[in-house]
């Protein structure tokens, strides 16, 4: 069942706020980021797939933040990738920006809502049913 039309409303206004406060203090990673975060949660709302009010959505997120956990704490445990503090904020998980929490769920979920709506668009859903 698809969430209320607010209910994006109240994740997009402070994420938005997040968006331009970033903006404002040039940190590049973390605009790209939380741009890349509003444009796949109005993605999913334009075009009808609804991933983000599924519960397997947030199973496939756990997965994704266990995943971004183990793999980017030896790249960044050891000086394999280097960050810039001056392009992010220094808000860290360990050693592990946590911007890049966020960009793995990112690119997961649009991904996912590609397949969705492409999935829907082909004809195929409805043959399924």
């Amino acid at each position: 069942k698809p969430l209320p039309n607010r209910t994006y409303l109240y994740i997009c206004i402070p994420t938005i706020l997040y968006l331009c406060m970033t903006f404002v203090q040039h940190l590049w990673y973390t605009v790209i980021v939380t741009a890349g975060l509003i444009f796949t949660l109005c993605m999913d709302h334009i075009l009808k797939t609804y991933v983000y009010t599924r519960t397997l959505t947030y199973k496939f997120i756990t997965v994704i933040i266990c995943f971004t956990a183990i793999f980017n704490y030896y790249l960044t445990a050891r000086p394999v990738v280097l960050y810039s503090r001056s392009v992010k904020t220094n808000i860290l998980i360990g050693p592990i920006p946590a911007e890049d929490f966020v960009y793995g769920v990112v690119f997961i979920i649009s991904v996912i809502i590609l397949y969705e709506y492409a999935d829907k668009s082909s004809g195929a859903y409805q043959k399924t049913k």
